[in-house]
């Protein structure tokens, strides 16, 4: 015997299967879905949603206004104006370059290489 199922039980399955994946971050959608139903507990769910999705853009509209107003006071700071930027990276690269353990190897083992490769 081959099991039927109509559209009826498999939305009820579907809506029922949701349900179970927000339970553990939605207690109360379970419990509405005990009281009033699978159907009403996800048009709640939905609802709740829509909230939180509200308050979520507003979040991210904040971030992306804080972030402008960084961006634009850096813009303005004279450290990164080109020229002053240039020269600073140049002295910053410089400095790295001479104060990496890579460079005082170099000088050292250089001339032990280059002067063994003659003897």
């Amino acid at each position: 015997m081959k099991i039927r199922i109509t559209k009826s039980q498999l939305r009820l399955v579907i809506f029922w299967s949701l349900v179970i994946l927000v339970a553990p971050f939605a207690l109360e959608t379970v419990m509405l879905a005990e009281l009033a139903g699978a159907e009403f507990a996800i048009g709640f769910l939905l609802l709740y949603l829509k909230q939180s999705m509200l308050a979520l853009r507003d979040k991210v509209a904040r971030l992306k206004r804080y972030l402008g107003s960084i961006a634009e006071i850096l813009a303005n700071h004279l450290a990164f104006s080109e020229r002053q930027f240039l020269s600073h990276a140049g002295f910053s690269l410089a400095a790295i370059a001479l104060g990496s353990p890579i460079f005082f190897t170099a000088v050292i083992w250089y001339p032990v290489l280059v002067t063994g490769t003659y003897t």
